[in-house]
């Protein structure tokens, strides 16, 4: 799961926490964790990072299934937050036809003065 994980916020090491704990006691266990992997640029937090977590079933818990994509509209509703439902399936990044270079949008250049 990708969740949030950024040292300058205690929030999200309480909610890793609480993850973490819920898994234990649901019968799995955190077996890899790959911290600060994400960055995003949010409205309220652009610059929070997360991390991806790994968990799996403990030996003798058999696992409940697969998850799957959400399909009711109603858990859908307020998904990231109030009038904030779900709505995107995939970000695809566009493929830029040169790789070696930065898009002309991506910066802007400041010349050097000319000496007369």
């Amino acid at each position: 799961m990708v969740i949030a994980d950024d040292e300058e916020l205690e929030w999200t090491k309480r909610v890793l926490a609480t993850t973490q704990s819920f898994a234990a006691t649901h019968g799995y266990f955190v077996s890899r964790m790959q911290p600060r992997m994400h960055a995003y640029h949010l409205d309220d937090d652009a610059l929070l990072r997360s991390c991806n977590l790994f968990l799996e079933a403990l030996p003798g818990n058999s696992p409940r299934g697969k998850s799957s994509p959400v399909r009711d509209p109603d858990r859908l509703k307020h998904f990231y937050g109030k009038e904030q439902d779900l709505r995107v399936r995939y970000v695809r990044e566009l493929k830029a036809l040169d790789h070696d270079r930065a898009r002309d949008d991506e910066y802007a250049l400041e010349f050097l003065e000319e000496k007369k």
